[in-house]
């Protein structure tokens, strides 16, 4: 994998706002912002297409601005969660961004751009929040290489290396 000083402290240097809902107005791209890892895709002949999932709200998504922000809670965005649950479900599109020829699959730092095919897959509709969210949290781990049937693990080398660093903190959190 290439090393891309600039990019990194372009990312980290980047003021992210605060997003107004936890879930129901969050694109979630497997990382932040299309910048992320590629699985193989696998249909039902056995034909495999590399491509970088996306999670994109039903809804759009809203930010607060930097006074919003300020006033909430500590909290807000759980709370608020429960609340949007309370009268209707959250609902995300999932999709699949396919490179064009020469874009590499091995590098999530380099961004596939917006003018990409994207394949619809389904909609995640989400309904409750579990009861006990701060101890079922702890227990939680997600390994980005325990993938269901149909997707693979490809070239990218960062799945791999994040199970492992997922791992360990999920190990932190339950000694807590």
């Amino acid at each position: 994998m290439a090393t891309r000083p600039v990019e990194a402290i372009f990312f980290l240097a980047t003021l992210k706002p605060l997003r107004a809902s936890r879930l129901a107005e969050l694109i979630r791209f497997g990382a932040e912002r299309a910048r992320v890892d590629t699985f193989l895709f696998v249909n039902k002949e056995g034909v495999k297409q590399a491509g970088r999932y996306q999670i994109v709200p039903v809804a759009g998504q809203r930010y607060l601005t930097d006074a919003e922000a300020k006033v909430q809670p500590p909290n807000f965005l759980l709370e608020e969660l429960r609340t949007h649950l309370a009268h209707e479900p959250v609902k995300f599109r999932l999709r699949v961004q396919v490179p064009n020829p020469g874009d590499p699959t091995n590098d999530a730092s380099i961004v596939w751009e917006d003018d990409r095919r994207t394949v619809d897959m389904g909609t995640i509709i989400v309904t409750s929040v579990v009861s006990d969210s701060d101890e079922a949290q702890k227990a939680l781990a997600f390994y980005p290489t325990r993938l269901t049937d149909g997707i693979e693990a490809s070239d990218d080398p960062l799945p791999a290396l994040r199970s492992r660093v997922y791992r360990l903190s999920r190990i932190h959190r339950q000694s807590q």
